[in-house]
């Protein structure tokens, strides 16, 4: 439904006006305090009531020394009179083509129009994340893209820590020597060397004493000519036994636990090394399972963004926001954006295919060229308020000069 034909009457600045609609796009100009913003906000307060005339900031919709004042708006499938009285009432009355008065029209009304359909550049001025829900309000996808960002962050948390244990054993391995491959798997026992290094020790020290024992008892036997038979006989009893003493080899053994040493270090080697080889293995399987969790939820992502129905072409959002062609909305241009808003306002809005924009001036000619080729691609009606008195234009203008249409 569009506006077929606008009626108003003694609303704001407007004395008395009725307008024709040609074309998608119609164009309210004139210069400053001639009614421009009141023909707007008569359509904008006909159809949405108490909520627009808050929004506008329009208490006193009635004209200045009126009693009361009407807006009729016919919709081609329904016809809309709105009344105000100067004292604050107000009625409402939505009928059909043929007559046929409906019991609850502002609660019709509510169902057909939609969000940003009266000020569609408002979505430009959204913080990011407003944005986002926006579309999100509007696009019905068959996911929960809140809900994947979460679980893809936990994963991409976990996996960063799996990455840097991967990287950690991988340094370590480094580090190391690659062991021999003949290097024993289990440790030697040292105990039973030990055992004889004591043993060898105790008996070195137990036969070198007796070696300097023999010595002093040979300087006693040269000190001592009175006993020398008892030293000469316990002379010979101890040269007998150092004679057959055999004196162990305390260096080899000492050697030999050496080499246990060293040959247990290499073993130990070995095992942290296949231990950090089999770790850096599990780390890297763990880090490539959640990779190909991170892209399969990416790729559902794209799989609900591209079964999505967005109101224009190259619009999707992350979780910071929306992007337009993958560039964040706030850095398109303002060519960009003005598309998207009224691609999305266009598609707020599927039963009455309505847009007003305030504040037209302010864009340029490349701009309002493209509302023009939007408003007619997209089948909506654009109505537009302009400071301008220039009526030269090929395109729909009514000109607004002092509450009424300039003949």
């Amino acid at each position: 439904m569009k506006i077929q034909k606008l009626s108003i009457e003694r609303f704001k600045r407007i004395f008395e006006v009725e307008i024709t609609p040609r074309g998608n796009t119609i164009e309210i100009c004139g210069r400053n305090g001639q009614g421009k913003s009141s023909i707007l906000d008569a359509i904008w307060l006909t159809l949405s009531g108490n909520s627009a005339a808050k929004n506008s900031g329009t208490s006193k919709p009635v004209k200045d020394g009126e009693k009361d004042a009407v807006v009729r708006l016919d919709l081609g499938e329904i016809i809309v009179t709105r009344k105000w009285t100067a004292e604050g009432r107000g009625s409402l009355t939505v009928a059909s083509a043929e007559g046929k008065k409906f019991s609850s029209p502002q609660a019709l009304l509510d169902t057909l129009v939609g969000g940003l359909a009266f000020d569609p550049l408002a979505f430009s001025r959204m913080p990011p994340k407003e944005q986002r829900k926006a579309l999100l309000d509007l696009v019905k996808l068959e996911i929960d893209p809140d809900a994947i960002d979460a679980r893809y962050k936990e994963i991409y948390d976990e996996r960063t820590i799996i990455n840097r244990q991967h990287k950690n054993f991988l340094a370590a391995l480094a580090e190391i020597e690659t062991p021999a491959a003949d290097t024993p798997t289990q440790e030697l026992s040292a105990l039973e060397q030990v055992r004889k290094l004591e043993e060898a020790r105790r008996r070195k020290a137990e036969i070198t004493g007796k070696q300097e024992r023999l010595e002093g008892l040979r300087e006693r036997m040269k000190r001592l000519q009175a006993e020398l038979e008892n030293v000469i006989a316990e002379g010979k009893e101890l040269a007998a036994e150092v004679k057959q003493a055999v004196i162990p080899d305390v260096e080899a053994i000492e050697k030999s636990l050496l080499a246990i040493d060293q040959e247990n270090k290499k073993i130990r080697e070995k095992q942290r090394y296949a231990d950090l080889v089999v770790r850096a293995e599990t780390e890297e399987k763990k880090s490539l399972s959640l990779t190909k969790q991170l892209e399969d939820l990416e790729r559902s992502k794209r799989e609900a963004f591209a079964n999505a129905k967005m109101p224009i072409e190259g619009l999707s959002f992350d979780e910071e926001g929306v992007l337009f062609n993958g560039v964040p909305f706030r850095q398109c241009s303002s060519a960009e954006q003005m598309k998207v808003c009224i691609a999305i306002a266009a598609a707020l809005n599927p039963k009455i295919r309505v847009i007003l924009v305030k504040d037209a001036s302010l864009l340029d000619e490349e701009s309002m060229e493209l509302v023009n080729r939007m408003a007619e691609d997209l089948d909506i009606q654009v109505w537009l308020e302009r400071v301008s008195d220039d009526d030269s234009s090929d395109g729909v203008k009514v000109i607004i000069e002092d509450g009424a249409v300039r003949s």
